[in-house]
C-alpha cells in the first residue's frame, strides 16, 4: 500500500477511531479519582502538549514553528471545535440521557459532509449518502437510542440543541484542520490545537487546585497514557488521513469509534450488549466498507514536504 494514497488515509482514520474508542478506559479511571468531565478534557490537552512538544523539541524543532497565518485555524480547532464540543456534549449529558447525547454528537459526520460540500466542493454521491445514513443510524443504535430507558419522555429542547451543537463543533475540526493538513505537519496542527484547548479550559477548570492529586504516580500515569494513545497518536493519524481523503469520508470512517467503545465495554466493564447495539455496529461497519471501497477514486492532497 502506498503510504500517501487514499487507502492509507482510510487506514490511518480507522486506527485513529479505534484509539478514540479506548477513551472510556481512561475517563472511567480519572472519574474514579475525583476529576470532573471538563477537568479530564483539560488534562488530556495538557498531556498531549507535553508529549508532542517534548518529542518535537528533541527530534524536529522546526515543527514547533507556527506561522502567523495558521493561528485563526488553530483557534478554530482548539476553541470552536475541541473546547466547545466537549463543553456542549457534557452539558447535553446533564440534560438528556447519555445515549441521546452520544447520538446527537454523532450527527458530526453529517455536518462534515455538508461543510465539505460547501467549503471544499466535495461531492455528495449516492454511495456517500447511503454510508452517511448507515453510520448515523448505526451510531444511534450503538449508543442505546430506542431502549426503554432512553425513550420514557421527550428530551428537553435545550438538551437537544446542545447535543446538536456538540456534533457541529465536533465537525469543525475537519473543517479547520483539512486546509492546514496540506501545508503544515500533522504534529504542528495537533500540538497547537491542544495548546489552545488547554488555554481555553485552564481558567474554568482551575486544575492547579488539584496539583497534588495529579502528581500521584497512579494518576499521572493514566494522564500521560491518555494524552499519548487516544489523543496525540489518534489525532496525528486522523489529521494525516485528512491530508489523503475527503473530510466527509474521513468523518464517516471515524464512526467505528463507538463500535470499539462498545466492545471494550462488553469485555472490560462487562456491559450488556443489546441486539440493537449489535445491529448498529453492523450498520457502521457496512458504512465503512462502502466508504473505504470508494476511497481509491479520490484525488489525494499532496502532503507537505515537512510532514
Amino acid at each position: 500500500m502506498n503510504p500517501r494514497s487514499p487507502a492509507a488515509g482510510a487506514l490511518f482514520v480507522l486506527i485513529a477511531a479505534a484509539l478514540w474508542g479506548t477513551l472510556g478506559l481512561f475517563v472511567h479511571r480519572l472519574q474514579e479519582r475525583g476529576f470532573t468531565a471538563l477537568e479530564i478534557v483539560a488534562l488530556r490537552a495538557a498531556a498531549t502538549v507535553l508529549w508532542l512538544g517534548g518529542v518535537l523539541a528533541v527530534r524536529a524543532p522546526a515543527a514547533l514553528a507556527a506561522p502567523r497565518w495558521a493561528w485563526p485555524s488553530f483557534l478554530g480547532t482548539g476553541v470552536l471545535s475541541m473546547a466547545l464540543f466537549n463543553w456542549a456534549y457534557f452539558q447535553a449529558i446533564d440534560l438528556v440521557s447519555l445515549s441521546i447525547a452520544a447520538t446527537l454528537l454523532y450527527t458530526g459526520p453529517a455536518f462534515v459532509v455538508l461543510l465539505g460540500r460547501l467549503f471544499f466542493k466535495e461531492p455528495i454521491t449516492g454511495r456517500k449518502a447511503i454510508a452517511l445514513g448507515l453510520s448515523t443510524v448505526g451510531a444511534a443504535l450503538v449508543s442505546g437510542l430506542g431502549s426503554t430507558a432512553a425513550s420514557i419522555q421527550p428530551p428537553p429542547a435545550e438538551g437537544v440543541f446542545l447535543g446538536l451543537l456538540s456534533g457541529f463543533a465536533y465537525a469543525l475540526y475537519s473543517l479547520f484542520a483539512k486546509p492546514l493538513a496540506g501545508r503544515l505537519p500533522a504534529q504542528t496542527i495537533v500540538l497547537y490545537t491542544f495548546a489552545v484547548t488547554f488555554l481555553a479550559l485552564a481558567a474554568p477548570t482551575a486544575l492547579w487546585k488539584k496539583a497534588a492529586l495529579i502528581a500521584r504516580p497512579d494518576v499521572l500515569g493514566i494522564v500521560l497514557l491518555f494524552g499519548l494513545f487516544p489523543t496525540a497518536l489518534a489525532y496525528l493519524l486522523y489529521t494525516e488521513g485528512l491530508r489523503r481523503m475527503e473530510a466527509g469520508r474521513a468523518a464517516m470512517l471515524a464512526t467505528v469509534e463507538p463500535v470499539v467503545a462498545v466492545v471494550i465495554g462488553r469485555f472490560v466493564f462487562h456491559d450488556r450488549l443489546t441486539a440493537g447495539q449489535t445491529i448498529g455496529a453492523a450498520a457502521i461497519l457496512l458504512a465503512v466498507v462502502l466508504i473505504a471501497g470508494a476511497g481509491s477514486a479520490e484525488r489525494r492532497i499532496p502532503p507537505s514536504a515537512s510532514a
